[in-house]
């Protein structure tokens, strides 16, 4: 793989253990694509979680007691990625990614992340509704995930030295590790609901790293390392990432859908081969996204999915899987 600023994928990380199935419960998986049954017959329990235990037959079929509130994702702030209700496009991508979404639906996983995030859950699916109190909602949020230092010295703390000057980033490097790291500023977001805002990718970095670390199964790491803000420049840190991923990398099978569900989509494929989608090192070699500062593109068709009608929103995220390599 060459070395331009980026890097090629690493070992991915090992698969999280399954929890160990209390003795005599009986658990199952709860996803209506597995079709599974407990022991008398009955579906499997819609628990909200990712493994369900089956409830003993008592007259009653197996079957929980009717709660009395509705399932969260039909509540008011439940994930805008359903209002993709169906398939528009006949297209055998785009038919995989709705299911994957459903799925996650299913698992309850994420509206579980959202109820103990409610500050995330208040931006990327309450109200209100429009595109520029979100973005403005997003910044100051993500302002507060920033370091208030100059690159020099943050990277002379952690050991780095300057390597050289590419045409966008600043490229260093740890002589005694053999790390590397490379910077970009960006003012991009002082422009007034501006199609880009470069406290994007901080935002979405903070939410995709917290929910691996809510559920490993879930989540990943798109290379940012820190954000640099000095109430003027804003200056991405970022570890090495390689561009040059194929199909067998694709994120339409899982990251996108995550993406989707959290109420964010790909707004912003069409600059060269990539896609704006990379491998970073020492991840699962899966491609993520790493330039999701596109904060509008069109005609104010906004990244975030809650502002969007439902046909925007459909159209949107079925583009995202019939387009994406």
């Amino acid at each position: 793989i060459p070395d331009d600023g980026s890097g090629g994928p690493g070992t991915p990380s090992p698969t999280p253990s399954q929890p160990p199935s209390p003795t005599p419960a009986v658990w199952c998986n709860p996803d209506p694509a597995e079709n599974q049954n407990c022991p008398g017959g009955y579906p499997c329990p819609q628990c909200g979680q990712s493994a369900c235990e089956c409830i003993p037959d008592d007259g009653s079929g197996g079957l929980p007691s009717p709660s009395p509130t509705p399932p969260p994702n039909t509540q008011p702030g439940g994930s805008p990625a359903l209002k993709w209700q169906a398939v528009q496009m006949q297209n055998p991508r785009v038919q995989e990614g709705f299911q994957v979404v459903k799925q996650i639906e299913a698992s309850g996983v994420i509206d579980a992340f959202m109820a103990q995030n409610t500050d995330i859950k208040e931006i990327l699916w309450d109200a209100p509704f429009d595109g520029p109190t979100t973005v403005q909602k997003m910044q100051d949020f993500a302002i507060k995930l920033t370091i208030n230092q100059d690159v020099e010295s943050y990277m002379q703390e952690r050991g780095f030295e300057f390597e050289r000057q590419s045409t966008k980033r600043t490229h260093w490097v740890n002589p005694n590790t053999g790390e590397t790291r490379s910077t970009k500023p960006t003012r991009d977001f002082a422009e007034q609901n501006g199609p880009n805002n470069g406290f994007m990718r901080v935002f979405f970095h903070h939410v995709f790293i917290k929910l691996r670390q809510f559920n490993a199964d879930y989540g990943f790491d798109e290379s940012l390392v820190d954000a640099l803000y000095d109430g003027d420049t804003l200056t991405l840190v970022n570890k090495k990432y390689d561009k040059d991923w194929t199909v067998e990398n694709t994120p339409r099978h899982w990251v996108l859908p995550q993406m989707h569900y959290l109420g964010v989509f790909a707004n912003d494929i069409a600059s060269g081969d990539d896609q704006n989608f990379a491998l970073t090192i020492n991840e699962p070699p899966v491609a993520t996204p790493v330039d999701l500062d596109a904060t509008w593109r069109g005609d104010r068709i906004y990244s975030f999915i809650k502002v969007l009608s439902s046909s925007q929103a459909t159209s949107s995220m079925e583009y995202n899987y019939a387009t994406i390599k």
